[in-house]
């Protein structure tokens, strides 16, 4: 697709050289030829036909005076068409640096990037290898701290979101449902992470209901890619 692209370029390029050249050609010709008329008329009207060695001279030197002339002004067009080539080259090369270099920011940028996104879905990979060490654990306390510290992650998330608050409660009514599809499993489960909060060790709840609590937040990590 890219070679098909640049291709009328290149052949709009070629016509345009080609056509530069055949004009030049037949400027040079045109000049050629009226030099000579004029030589040859001026040699038939002031001496007649060229018969003798003399007119013969005279002609050959105004032909070898003409022909010097040609090859001057020819010289000055060529100078002037490769001062012209050569800054287009110039520009060339120049542009063709800027592009590269350009593209090489790009890749570097996309490489960090890239690396960042990975070193941050390793990071959240072990914060969630952690939670669910939590909740799968015998002991209720590990079950109400794994609820914590999925509701630091939930926070994080609406940090980069955009969403701006005090608590995961407000950053929350500040979001919109259309670019946030499991907000209801985001308040469902932060309700939860506050009666541990506020009740402590005094809060209920059971292995399966830690669980479930642990799924609903899941369900909003996996819609913003976390996990």
């Amino acid at each position: 697709m890219a070679d098909d692209e640049k291709s009328p370029s290149k052949s709009g390029d070629q016509l345009f050289y080609r056509y530069l050249i055949e004009i030049f050609a037949i400027v040079v010709a045109v000049f050629i030829l009226r030099k000579w008329y004029n030589i040859a008329k001026l040699a038939i009207s002031e001496r007649g036909y060229v018969t003798d060695s003399s007119s013969l001279n005279i002609l050959l030197r105004d032909i070898y005076y003409t022909f010097v002339s040609v090859l001057v002004y020819f010289t000055t067009i060529s100078n002037i068409f490769s001062s012209l080539l050569l800054m287009v080259i110039i520009y060339s090369a120049v542009r063709l640096m800027e592009v590269t270099r350009e593209r090489n920011n790009k890749l570097v940028e996309a490489y960090e990037m890239a690396h960042e996104a990975e070193a941050a879905e390793q990071e959240g990979s072990k914060e969630w290898q952690r939670i669910l060490t939590h909740v799968h654990s015998p002991n209720p306390s590990d079950w109400r701290l794994a609820i914590l510290e999925a509701d630091i992650i939930l926070d994080e998330i609406l940090d980069k979101m955009g969403y701006v608050g005090n608590s995961v409660g407000e950053k929350l009514k500040k979001a919109d449902r259309a670019d946030f599809r499991t907000i209801d499993s985001a308040w469902e489960a932060h309700k939860i992470r506050n009666q541990i909060a506020h009740e402590g060790a005094d809060f209920v709840i059971n292995e399966r209901d830690a669980e479930r609590v642990i799924a609903l937040y899941k369900e909003v990590f996996d819609e913003f890619h976390y996990l």
